[in-house]
């Protein structure tokens, strides 16, 4: 039977309970439970998922850093986006977002006023494209005035990829000194395979260049790497109001370009594509723009390899028109 301690000894067994208490916690802390919050990886959210696959090859196997994506992958491009209650949350609770910038992330203007530090622009050094902002299609021949931007799916060419991870490595040195090391080496990597990929891209080039394709700015960079012709430019979006009225001198353009395709965003095509598609006579090419969701292992590197492999299939075995 187990008696009760009194007096003096009751105090000198809670001392010794207390003291076990604690040699307890340590021995468990030690043994891989949880740190404390303070400690717990941090959330770095990506915009699109082409950033996140080459944020995850960065980060490595490094558990101080968690990535994810801001927006579900099925958003696509966000040129329409608005943030929900649900988005903002994220942000309030993510160390940093990282962002292509160029107003390709429109919606996240507001929020960038009030905390700028939180949103990190990984594309200095890309080598743009400018892209007209009328908002409908065209080709290379119009000769009437309106805006350009830069396009920002720089993403689509593993040179300028090159690029988006130094930026990435820049800004999560930024956010976890004590790992820049790591980060370089890993970034070190990255830049390897992309380079190797850069080299399959030129070598593609040369049985596809010169050849006339209608596309949208999606693939601007993919096409400017292959050494394509974009003969005819398609919005990224159904064509309505006012700009209605260009699709019958796109039908017509599409009719005299002699294109040998038509490059068409998986699970994007618009109405105007498929006339495109129907007035040209030209194949279509459905191509991924990286954009939606990675099915399991899928890499930056496997996911684009399947875009040149595609076009391969269509263009490369075709006498040049």
């Amino acid at each position: 039977m187990i008696r009760l301690a009194s007096g003096a000894g009751a105090v000198a067994q809670a001392a010794a309970t207390t003291v076990l208490a604690l040699m307890i916690l340590s021995a468990t802390a030690s043994a891989g439970e949880p740190p404390p919050a303070a400690q717990r990886s941090k959330t770095v959210l990506c915009t699109v998922t082409p950033i996140r696959m080459l944020a995850q090859e960065v980060i490595g196997e490094t558990s101080a850093l968690a990535c994810d994506l801001l927006l579900a992958a099925d958003v696509g491009c966000p040129h329409d986006y608005s943030l929900t209650v649900r988005d903002k949350r994220k942000i309030e609770e993510a160390a940093a977002v990282l962002c292509i910038g160029e107003g390709y992330e429109a919606f996240l203007d507001p929020l960038r006023k009030t905390a700028p530090d939180k949103f990190l622009t990984i594309s200095a050094g890309c080598d743009w494209i400018e892209t007209c902002t009328h908002g409908h299609a065209h080709d290379h021949g119009h000769d009437h005035a309106h805006d350009h931007a830069r396009n920002a799916h720089v993403w689509m060419s593993p040179a300028q990829a090159i690029k988006l991870v130094e930026g990435i490595e820049k800004a999560l040195s930024h956010l976890d000194p004590p790992r820049a090391e790591q980060y370089a080496k890993n970034a070190v990597a990255a830049r390897e395979r992309l380079s190797a990929l850069r080299a399959e891209a030129e070598s593609l080039a040369k049985r596809v260049r010169g050849r006339r394709v209608a596309a949208s700015e999606a693939f601007a960079y993919l096409a400017r790497d292959l050494g394509l012709e974009v003969a005819l430019e398609l919005p990224d979006h159904e064509v309505h109001g006012s700009a209605a009225r260009d699709t019958a001198d796109v039908l017509r353009k599409a009719r005299e370009a002699k294109l040998v395709g038509v490059l068409t965003e998986r699970g994007a095509r618009s109405k105007l594509a498929d006339a495109v598609l129907r007035e040209s006579g030209a194949p279509q090419i459905d191509l991924d723009t990286l954009i939606g969701e990675s099915t399991a292992g899928a890499t930056y590197g496997s996911r684009m390899r399947s875009v040149y492999l595609a076009i391969e299939a269509a263009l490369a075995e075709k006498e040049r028109p």
